[in-house]
């Protein structure tokens, strides 16, 4: 456990206020903040920041803590752990639709609040990193889209039998379609762009080698146009050695 965590306690029980606040400084945790009602308890997390939340569910009203809970989430994130008790039975189901990191039954045992308070810790660090990784992924994925549809050489990938997965528009350009045809689910063959065995022979050279590059390749363009081209392009194998697709350039 860390010094450092700062934990805030909501209940409008001053006795259990006292009480947690005597557990959490046995655990060597910092309180941030004690707070009696739903109001106080929204203002001082918004205010105060604290690590984790301990909340009472029931305190004015039988969903004080939820709501406060909620009104909160639209400011900060901050892992919250409910507190309720089994009698509590239909607020509590309210309670866990709201995904909470934790939640005590009363009376509490020490054990079980530090359990919750390192286990809400440690859910809330793996949100954190799964966010920054999702963020950085739609990012790379906004860049290559960016980088796919602007680049000036043609791009291709194409499944194991042949059928386009990708194409960018200087591809379906120079096949003479138009840079807005959407070529996905099209097969190879079926484009007719290329002969059968000449593309038979290359990739037969890319199972091989693994890719090829500079392979001059004669196509044909939509309009009935003899064009040559020089292709870039590699085989993609899984983790199996299995493989799972060609990415080519043009």
């Amino acid at each position: 456990m860390s010094q450092t965590v700062r934990v805030m306690i909501v209940d409008d029980d001053p006795s259990l206020r006292k009480y947690l606040t005597h557990m959490l400084k046995e655990m060597r945790y910092e309180l941030a903040g004690a707070a009696a009602s739903r109001q106080e308890a929204e203002e001082m997390a918004i205010r105060l920041k604290p690590d984790v939340i301990i909340m009472d569910v029931v305190m004015e009203t039988r969903r004080a803590g939820i709501e406060a809970a909620a009104k909160i989430a639209q400011h900060i994130h901050i892992p919250i752990i409910y507190l309720t008790t089994d009698s509590e039975e239909e607020t509590l189901s309210q309670a866990l639709a709201t995904e909470p990191f934790g939640y005590l039954l009363k009376p509490i045992q020490p054990d079980n609040l530090r359990a919750a308070i390192e286990i809400s810790l440690l859910r809330f660090k793996e949100e954190i990193s799964m966010r920054v990784y999702q963020e950085a992924l739609e990012e790379a994925n906004h860049l290559f889209k960016g980088i796919f549809t602007t680049m000036q050489n043609g791009y291709y990938r194409v499944s194991t039998d042949e059928k386009v997965m990708l194409a960018n528009p200087a591809f379906v350009d120079m096949l003479g379609y138009d840079p807005d045809t959407n070529l996905t689910g099209k097969n190879v063959q079926e484009l007719q762009y290329v002969d059968p065995e000449q593309r038979k022979k290359l990739l037969d050279a890319v199972q091989k080698e693994g890719s090829i590059d500079h392979y001059e390749s004669s196509w044909t363009r939509a309009d009935g146009t003899p064009i040559t081209v020089l292709e870039n392009i590699q085989g993609y194998k899984d983790d199996s050695g299995k493989l799972q697709y060609y990415e080519g350039t043009v």
